[in-house]
C-alpha cells in the first residue's frame, strides 16, 4: 500500500468511527430508550418521536452555518467541536428531570452533530478522488449505520439490563463521544493525500480564507440541487420516522426482547447497500440507476413491516436495510461532483442538504407519531412508505451528472 493510499485510508477510519460513535450511537441509543421514557414521564405513546425531532431540528438550524465554518477553517477543528458538545449534551440527557429537559438536551446534543455531519463528506472529497467519492461515502454512511445497530443491540440487550436505568445509557454514550474527540484530534488532517507515483503533487485548496457569504445563494440557484433537497428532506424524514418508532413498534407486536434484534437489523443491513451498490455506480458512472428502483424497493418494503409477521418480516427489515443503503450516500457524493460545488463548497452545501433533510425529520416523524397516537403504526408506516416512495420521482426529475 502506498502512503497516498494509507493516508486515505486512515482518515476514512476516523470518519467512520467518528459516525459510528458520535452520530449513530448518541442517536438511536435513544431508540430501545424510548418505551421506558415514555413510561417514566407518563407520556402518550407516540411521544417518542419527538425525541429523534430534537435532534433533527438542531441540525436543520445549524449544519448550514456548521458547514459554512468547516469551508473556511477546515474539518478538523469544525468536528472536533461538535464531537465535544455531542458528548457534552448526550450525558446531560440521562440527567434531565421531565421530558421538556429530556427535549432541550436532545436539541443541544444534535447541535453537537451538525457539526459534524456537513463536514464528513467534504473531507472525503478532499481525501480521495472523484471515481471513488460514492464508495468512500459509502464507507462514511456505513459508520452511521453500523453505529446506529451496535447502538440499539447494546443498549437494548445489555446496557439497560444491566444498569436498569435509561439514564445510565446516555451517560455511557455520552461518555464514548468524547472519548472519540481525542482519536480524531490525532488522526484528522485538512490536507488532501500526499503524492506518490504518478500524482502531480499540486496543493489542494480545501478551504478558503474567509466565509463566503454568498455560496448559500450560489448553491440554491443550481437547478438540481432542490430536487435534491427534497430527496434527503425525504431521506431522513422516513429514516427517522421508521427507525424511531420500529423498536416500539416490534414491542407491540408481541416480539419481547426480540425488538432490539430486530432493529439492529434493519440497522445493520444498509451497510451491505452502502457498500456495495455506490462502488456499483463510481464504475458505471451513473447514480440515477441506483437512487430511483431502490427507492421504490425502500417504500415497499416499509409498507411490508408493517403487515406481515414471522419470516416475511423478517425479509423485508433486510430489505427496508439494504435498498435505502443503496442511495443514501449517493445524495452526499452529488454535490462534489455538481458545477458551481465542489470541494471548496462541499460542506456548505451538505450543510444545506442536512437542513432540508432534518427539516424533514422534524416534520415527518412528528406526523407519524400523531398517526401512531390517533391511529395506528400501520397508518404511521403506511405514510412513511409514500414518503420513501417520492425520493424516486424527485431524483427523477434531475438530470445525470456526467
Amino acid at each position: 500500500m502506498t502512503e497516498k493510499q494509507r493516508f486515505r485510508w486512515t482518515l476514512l477510519t476516523a470518519v467512520f468511527l467518528v459516525n459510528a460513535i458520535v452520530i449513530g450511537f448518541s442517536w438511536m441509543a435513544t431508540s430501545p430508550l424510548v418505551s421506558h421514557i415514555v413510561a417514566d414521564f407518563a407520556l402518550a405513546k407516540g411521544a417518542g418521536e419527538y425525541i429523534f425531532a430534537s435532534y433533527a431540528a438542531a441540525i436543520a438550524i445549524f449544519a448550514v452555518p456548521a458547514g459554512m465554518l468547516g469551508d473556511r477553517f477546515g474539518v478538523r477543528i469544525s468536528v472536533a467541536i461538535g464531537v465535544v458538545i455531542t458528548g457534552v449534551f448526550g450525558i446531560l440527557r440521562g440527567t434531565a428531570s421531565d421530558f421538556s429537559v429530556l427535549l432541550v438536551y436532545g436539541f443541544l446534543t444534535g447541535t453537537g452533530m451538525a457539526f459534524v455531519v456537513p463536514n464528513l463528506p467534504k473531507a472525503v472529497g478532499v481525501w480521495f478522488p472523484k471515481e471513488e467519492f460514492g464508495i468512500a461515502n459509502g464507507l462514511v454512511v456505513a459508520g452511521v449505520n453500523i453505529g446506529n445497530a451496535l447502538s440499539v443491540s447494546l443498549v437494548g440487550v445489555m446496557f439497560l439490563p444491566a444498569f436498569g436505568t435509561w439514564r445510565a445509557c446516555f451517560y455511557l454514550v455520552g461518555l464514548l463521544a468524547l472519548i472519540t474527540t481525542i482519536m480524531w484530534w490525532v488522526v484528522a488532517r485538512d490536507t488532501p493525500a500526499p503524492p506518490s507515483g504518478s500524482g502531480s503533487g499540486e496543493k489542494l485548496h480545501v478551504h478558503s480564507h474567509k466565509i463566503d457569504k454568498n455560496a448559500v445563494g450560489r448553491i440554491l440557484h443550481i437547478r438540481d440541487m432542490w430536487p435534491l433537497l427534497g430527496m434527503q428532506f425525504c431521506i431522513l424524514g422516513f429514516f427517522i420516522g421508521f427507525t424511531g418508532a420500529l423498536h416500539h413498534f416490534l414491542e407491540v407486536k408481541g416480539m419481547g426482547g426480540m425488538a432490539s434484534f430486530a432493529t439492529s437489523l434493519a440497522l445493520i443491513t444498509p451497510v451491505i447497500g452502502n457498500l456495495l451498490f455506490p462502488a456499483m455506480s463510481d464504475r458505471t458512472g451513473r447514480r440515477k440507476p441506483f437512487i430511483i428502483p431502490f427507492a421504490l424497493i425502500t417504500g415497499l418494503c416499509i409498507y411490508a413491516v408493517s403487515i406481515l409477521n414471522g419470516v416475511p418480516l423478517w425479509i423485508a427489515l433486510v430489505g427496508v436495510g439494504i435498498s435505502e443503503g443503496a442511495y443514501m450516500p449517493l445524495v452526499y457524493a452529488i454535490p462534489l461532483e455538481m458545477k458551481g460545488v465542489g470541494i471548496e463548497n462541499a460542506a456548505t452545501a451538505t450543510g444545506l442538504i442536512y437542513c432540508f433533510g432534518n427539516i424533514g425529520g422534524i416534520l415527518i416523524p412528528i406526523i407519524a407519531g400523531h398517526l401512531i397516537t390517533a391511529y395506528s403504526f400501520e397508518t404511521a408506516f403506511m405514510f412513511l412508505a409514500l414518503v420513501a416512495a417520492c425520493v424516486a420521482v424527485l431524483n427523477a426529475l434531475m438530470k445525470e451528472i456526467k
